[in-house]
């Protein structure tokens, strides 16, 4: 395989070597762009095409003349700047990886061969309250959050896994994680699961344009959720592709069913909701990341949430690596849903109270090590 890269370099070397050549004959000054075709026999053919159908391609192989090469025989087509970067990962001892997609961010792979990333993260973090501490019902000051037992702030223990595949033209990802909570003043309590799996593929030539499937499971014993699924369609755009630094826009439409004891339980909802996600490597082993997620009902716009993310992940080595992140989780469902306080509860003859005791938002503040391999 590499021996047939390096001579289809070669081949790449020589006929771009003809362009300055040309170009002082009075060609044109704009060249059309070199393909490499690898065919179905792993051999690779670089050159111009010239003309094409349904069956045959004509392409202008320079040293080789011009080829005629049924379409059956062709097994990928690979720009020449993307098959000059996979030259470049292989004199390095490496392939490019793919970026975190679990955000929404794409980073397709730049060789025809897929490219994998496997990490395992474990930290912690603390959280603020989901329900709260003060006091809930206008005139009665010892009736408070606290008092009555209900959770307050949390020291958490967090383990999760990503797997990511690129290739050429998708990627598909896998993201899990495991939370472990103590909480104030009830004590321990376990937590919550997540996962957020997809699939992102290429829609143009350049993937700046790349449709979106996203779907996300969330079950959380501390803020009483039962279950909650929420699926994502949607085509992104990438203002912003350069090197160091990436801005994706993900708009798209959204299905939601949950179970949490509001109104909206056990119902399928349709919405409209987006993704935005921003990524800025100053350095190779340095990024900085930024994203979004928003999604509301059509049919009612009191259902609705947002899930912001700022973090920094910087490896220690090849396989090692630390990360800082900021979460806020907002579930506007939640701020209207009742907390009920039993009878005699409080005192004898207390009848049962429904109190608005819930915080619509969340924030995490998180840190850990991931291991990358």
């Amino acid at each position: 395989m590499r021996m047939r890269l390096l001579s289809a370099a070669l081949a790449l070397v020589c006929l771009l070597g003809a362009v300055p050549s040309a170009l002082a004959q009075g060609a044109p000054a704009s060249e059309p762009d070199h393909i490499v075709l690898q065919m179905a026999d792993g051999s690779f053919i670089v050159g111009i095409i010239t003309s094409e159908d349904a069956d045959k391609i004509v392409i202008d192989a320079g040293a080789l003349g011009t080829l005629t090469i049924p379409v059956a025989q062709v097994a990928n087509r690979i720009p020449s700047a993307q098959f000059a970067a996979a030259l470049t990962a292989m004199q390095g001892g490496g392939a490019p990886q793919p970026g975190a997609t679990s955000g929404g961010a794409t980073d397709f792979a730049t060789t025809a061969r897929a490219v994998w990333s496997r990490t395992i993260s474990a930290g912690g973090s603390f959280t603020s309250a989901p329900f709260k501490q003060g006091e809930l019902l206008e005139g009665f000051p010892q009736l408070t959050g606290a008092a009555l037992g209900l959770i307050g702030d949390q020291t958490q223990a967090q383990l999760a896994v990503n797997l990511t595949r690129a290739t050429l033209r998708g990627i598909a990802f896998v993201d899990a994680s495991q939370i472990y909570a103590f909480t104030e003043p009830v004590g321990k309590v376990a937590g919550t699961l997540s996962i957020n799996a997809g699939y992102n593929f290429r829609l143009n030539h350049d993937s700046r344009l790349y449709g979106v499937t996203k779907y996300m499971f969330r079950r959380d014993v501390i803020r009483e959720i039962d279950y909650s699924h929420i699926g994502m369609l949607g085509v992104g755009y990438t203002l912003v592709g350069t090197p160091k630094a990436k801005f994706d826009l993900v708009p798209g439409m959204a299905i939601i069913r949950e179970q949490k004891g509001t109104e909206f339980d056990d119902r399928t909802l349709v919405g409209i909701g987006f993704i935005e996600t921003l990524s800025y490597q100053p350095h190779p082993v340095l990024t900085f990341e930024q994203r979004e997620m928003f999604y509301m009902a059509a049919e009612d716009s009191e259902f609705w949430g947002l899930e912001t993310y700022a973090g920094v992940r910087g490896m220690l080595s090849k396989v090692l690596g630390v990360q800082f992140g900021l979460t806020m989780l907002h579930d506007n469902t939640l701020e209207h849903r009742p907390t009920v306080i039993p009878a005699n509860r409080l005192f004898p003859g207390q009848p049962q109270l429904n109190l608005l005791a819930n915080h619509a938002s969340q924030t995490y503040v998180t840190a850990g090590v991931m291991f990358r391999w």
